[in-house]
């Protein structure tokens, strides 16, 4: 039903203009927290990054380019990826060194 809903989102937009939304500060952090989470939810489930619903979501609601959103998308997923990597090389690591150690010399 989710896939359904995004597919159907951009023959919506296509036919109508979609403008971003002129909320004041106070009501952009809340609107922000809860998208932030709403997407993290269906990143998670879906198995996705999330950036395909975090850029539109920061265009509409902060009224930003599509340039800048397309960066704050990488600088929101940079965390992940570092620590992604870490898991990753220390693993790797580990298993050399214990094939160096276990290797007969």
């Amino acid at each position: 039903m989710l896939m359904v809903l995004m597919a159907a989102a951009p023959l919506v937009t296509h036919a109508t203009t979609v403008r971003s939304l002129a909320l004041p500060l106070w009501a952009q952090v809340p609107c922000g927290m809860s998208a932030g989470f709403g997407i993290g939810v269906v990143a998670a489930i879906m198995g996705v990054a999330g950036g395909e619903l975090l850029i539109p979501t920061i265009v509409l609601l902060f009224a930003v380019d599509i340039k800048t959103a397309g960066s704050l998308s990488l600088l929101v997923s940079l965390p992940t990826m570092l620590v992604a990597f870490a898991a990753t090389a220390g693993t790797a690591v580990s298993r050399c060194l214990a094939r160096t150690a276990a290797s007969p010399r």
